[in-house]
């Protein structure tokens, strides 16, 4: 079993060349192993020109059954041509 849950916001008024869409999103999968693995995500998108262009950074936690749960911080730059 699988899950996936999102929620964030884009604010309207444009900061420099974008916009700020911060978010959180949790996911769950549960294989018939018993192994659960849960990640929650907080991050905010700065958003240039949509898919084509933004900058991300992202706080995560990971939990996986028996083991130590890992965090992360990530920063990413998408851009299409």
């Amino acid at each position: 079993h699988r899950s996936s849950h999102w929620l964030g916001y884009i604010f309207n008024q444009k900061v420099g060349w974008g916009q700020f869409q911060p978010f959180v999103r949790y996911q769950n999968f549960t294989p018939d192993n018993n192994i659960d693995t849960k990640k929650s995500e907080l991050g905010v998108n700065y958003i240039i020109d949509g898919y084509n262009a933004q900058v991300s950074g992202v706080y995560s936690n990971t939990e996986v059954t028996g083991a130590s749960d890992v965090g992360a911080i990530n920063i990413a730059l998408q851009v299409q041509f």
